[in-house]
């Protein structure tokens, strides 16, 4: 994103989250844990995983908001795709 809008003036920002999707599937914890016992290292970083999908999307769209490097964050929507039905809704 930060590329799109200082290199190419991307204005508005589509965030498209889906039902259905793995990161809801476990948690940060529970993957950290699996990486190390197959592994042997602990990563340093979580892997992003969530519960709510909604709330998923507002803390998306906040953080694309609060970033330095995306200065044009007036228009930024997000939507959940149904993979069942192919409808999309947007989250507020």
């Amino acid at each position: 994103l930060a590329i799109s809008q200082h290199e190419l003036g991307t204005e508005e920002i589509v965030l498209l989250h889906h039902t259905k999707c793995g990161m809801q599937t476990f948690t940060d914890e529970e993957f950290a844990q699996k990486l190390e016992s197959e592994t042997g290292a602990r990563p340093e970083w979580g892997a992003g995983a969530f519960a709510d999908l909604d709330q998923n999307v507002r803390d998306s769209i906040e953080t694309i908001r609060s970033s330095p490097f995306i200065p044009r964050t007036d228009n930024v929507r997000g939507f959940v795709y149904d993979v069942d039905t192919g409808r999309l809704r947007e989250v507020g």
